[in-house]
């Protein structure tokens, strides 16, 4: 009976050393990557380096769920600092987080590239085809608006003025368009103040979101919108519809039956 304990517990003892070696397998575990250097814990930074300016912060997880947080910094880090880092060789799973990293950085890059090149070419005013103008508005309850708030969605604007009496007359069928479609964004935007915003919107139960005192439409307006047709409009109302990438696909100048059908059906198309 003894015998077949002992032999047992040897056995127990040598299918166990293998999973016991690897999990003390002498590699350190980082909690930081630092400009490409390794930290079990947060080095103080000089505050030179800080000044310089700091990239996007980045989470970093193994498959074995081991999280590091990487930080780039403009600046390169002083001997003083990266004197601290553990080796690289030392670091658990060190290959891993340095690739993630770069690819991770490099994504982001390409991103905000991409972002730098619409913005480059973004006309003055909307004209179908091109990314939406840049534009910094408030909407009836002091929100502010870019046109980054239109990216994402399929956003349709409407420009008008209380004395246009066609605007008014069609608010309430308008209105009807964001119960048919709560996926897309209603904006309506006019260059007048806020209260008289409100007051036009109950009394003509114009429920869309409101961008008020818009200083860009009086300026689109001022220039000339180019509208589908090819006439440059310059007189209200006006319907604009913007799809998911930001890019202007529909625009047109008056109201009417035929002219709402019209946006009806670029909606549904680019739903």
């Amino acid at each position: 009976m003894k015998t077949r304990t002992y032999f047992l517990i040897a056995m127990a003892t040598l299918l166990a050393t293998p999973c016991l070696a690897q999990k003390q397998d002498g590699k350190a575990t980082a909690k930081y990557l630092i400009n490409g250097y390794f930290f079990e814990s947060m080095p103080e930074i000089p505050e030179s380096v800080a000044a310089k300016g700091l990239d996007t912060v980045l989470v970093l997880t193994d498959n074995d769920g081991n999280e590091v947080e990487s930080y780039k910094y403009a600046e390169e880090l002083p001997k003083s600092v990266a004197r601290q880092a553990l080796p690289k060789k030392r670091v658990r799973n060190a290959r891993f987080f340095l690739r993630e990293d770069e690819h991770r950085r490099n994504e982001i890059f390409k991103e905000q590239q991409m972002l730098a090149d619409a913005n480059a070419v973004r006309g003055t005013v909307p004209c179908t085809g091109q990314y939406f103008p840049l534009f910094n508005e408030r909407d009836s309850d002091g929100k502010p608006w870019t046109y980054q708030d239109l990216e994402g969605h399929l956003t349709v604007l409407y420009l008008w003025q209380s004395g246009n009496v066609q605007s008014l007359s069609e608010m309430n069928e308008l209105s009807a368009w964001k119960q048919m479609y709560p996926d897309v964004l209603f904006l309506s935007a006019t260059w007048q103040d806020p209260a008289t915003v409100s007051l036009i919107a109950h009394q003509y139960n114009f429920t869309w979101t409101h961008l008020c005192s818009a200083h860009a439409v009086g300026t689109w307006m001022t220039q000339g919108i180019p509208t589908d047709d090819g006439s440059i409009c310059r007189t209200y109302p006006v319907t604009i519809v913007v799809d998911y990438k930001g890019i202007v696909r529909r625009v047109i100048s008056g109201t009417g039956m035929d002219r709402r059908q019209a946006i009806l059906q670029c909606i549904q198309r680019y739903r």
